[in-house]
């Protein structure tokens, strides 16, 4: 048993700063060196300064993780996916977005012929773009959350149908 007291005893010994720098002066007058011009409690506490710049970027690196964790949960992940498209029009989609009672779709180009796209949804449904005024690339569309073809017309008139599918 006192084998196991002698294995964990605590082994931090304390000192307050003074009498460790008195100590500190002997120990040099005792091996015939020149004393220390450095008073201790400088050298403790440029120790200190030392260690924290590696604990605040330890903090911070912590802080980025969970960050980075959590983020995934606050950024709005599309409702719906883009199942096939097909058709011969030069419309090229550049993003869309869904929002509960709408498809936003933004175009790389205005090769769009706004005034006769439309949406027909599952339940036959037709839906005719509208356009936002601020934004020539922005169209949005009705949505009932159920399957959806988009109709995007050239200015030539040639089709290009975009499937969605609610997830």
């Amino acid at each position: 048993m006192k084998i196991l007291n002698w294995i964990k005893r605590d082994k931090t010994y304390k000192m307050d700063l003074k009498s460790a720098n008195e100590t500190l002066q002997n120990v040099f007058a005792q091996c015939d060196t020149t004393p220390n011009t450095i008073p201790l409690d400088k050298i403790v506490l440029q120790q200190k300064a030392n260690t924290r710049y590696a604990s605040i970027g330890i903090y911070t690196s912590l802080l980025m993780l969970i960050i980075l964790l959590i983020l995934p949960a606050f950024i709005l992940q599309s409702d719906a996916t883009i199942i096939s498209q097909k058709g011969i029009s030069n419309v090229r989609l550049d993003s869309y977005y869904i929002t509960s009672t709408s498809i936003h779709v933004e175009l790389k180009d205005t090769n769009c012929n706004y005034t006769i796209s439309y949406a027909i949804s599952d339940d036959q449904t037709k839906s005719f773009a509208q356009i936002d005024p601020r934004d020539p690339y922005h169209l949005i569309f009705d949505f009932d959350r159920t399957s959806t073809d988009l109709y995007l017309f050239d200015i030539n008139g040639n089709a290009k149908t975009f499937h969605i599918e609610p997830k």
